[in-house]
């Protein structure tokens, strides 16, 4: 597929997966290596911290389902510039304060339950001077001994170092040049995935079970100290880049829900057509 063909199709009528046309050409020109057995390939970008692990087990339940699909969950190292030019994929989103206070606790406790992921050295150092969240915000930019380690920190924590522009890096022209066929947002992740799912003509109740059974996967952070103005302002400076990031994509998906066109008859036509169970 040509890059120019998908971006004038990006910006047409569509919803949070794009528009429903050039939704139609994603699945219509994949290259061959993406349907080797007729199932079509969708890649999953696994941005860390943004609902990932849900996201990939309802993946997985789905494909035991609905075998039109071949989903490729991929691990956080892979970011867009190692899919294929023409590949089909989507990623999941994160307000960069709310990814770095799951990120700080997922790592303090090395990952689990799920997965068991020790310190690095450096972020053994972080944990045993900053007990909180809170306690590392407010001491970011301090000209002092507390300052200096609150950057090494942020530094050496898995997920709390690594912002989620770098799943994209050498591609800032993406969602012109190679658009996604989703953005769900972590903030609004059932409805998103609701109306990605659909797109593929996945069956709404087999869509809606497998997003919610992922949830047993969601931690709660209820009882961890709040986030004070002072650490709030502290990241969204530290996490500028990220914030103008998480604007650019939520602007794309708040653009394409506005300018939604689900009477496409005749995209929608070729949508069934192209995700159809193999013979």
């Amino acid at each position: 597929m040509s890059q120019q063909g998908r971006s004038t199709g990006g910006r047409d009528q569509g919803g949070a997966f794009g528009s429903l046309r050039a939704f139609a050409a994603a699945l219509t020109s994949l290259g061959a290596r993406e349907r080797l057995d007729g199932r079509m390939t969708v890649h999953f970008l696994h941005i860390g911290k943004t609902a990932g692990t849900q996201v990939r087990m309802a993946l997985k339940k789905i494909a035991r389902r609905d075998q039109r699909f071949r989903f490729r969950a991929h691990p956080h190292r892979t970011g867009l510039k190692d899919l294929p030019a023409d590949a089909a994929y989507f990623f999941t989103l994160r307000d960069p304060i709310s990814r770095f206070r799951s990120g700080f606790y997922s790592r303090k406790r090395q990952g689990r339950p799920r997965y068991d992921s020790p310190w690095s050295d450096d972020e053994r150092r972080a944990f045993e001077r900053f007990e909180h969240a809170n306690d590392l915000a407010e001491a970011l930019f301090r000209d002092d001994a507390d300052g200096r380690a609150a950057t090494a920190a942020m530094l050496s924590i898995v997920h709390v170092f690594r912002g989620q522009a770098e799943w994209f890096a050498r591609r800032g022209a993406f969602l012109e040049a190679q658009p996604p066929l989703a953005i769900l947002r972590q903030e609004h992740l059932s409805e998103d995935w609701g109306r990605f799912m659909t797109a593929l003509g996945i069956d709404a109740r087999l869509a809606a079970t497998a997003i919610e059974s992922g949830r047993e996967h969601v931690n709660d952070y209820s009882g961890v100290p709040p986030l004070s103005e002072r650490a709030i302002a502290n990241l969204e400076r530290w996490y500028a880049a990220d914030r103008a990031f998480h604007r650019m994509c939520s602007h794309y998906v708040e653009t394409m829900l506005d300018a939604a066109a689900p009477s496409d008859a005749a995209a929608w036509a070729v949508i069934q057509a192209s995700t159809a169970h193999p013979s």
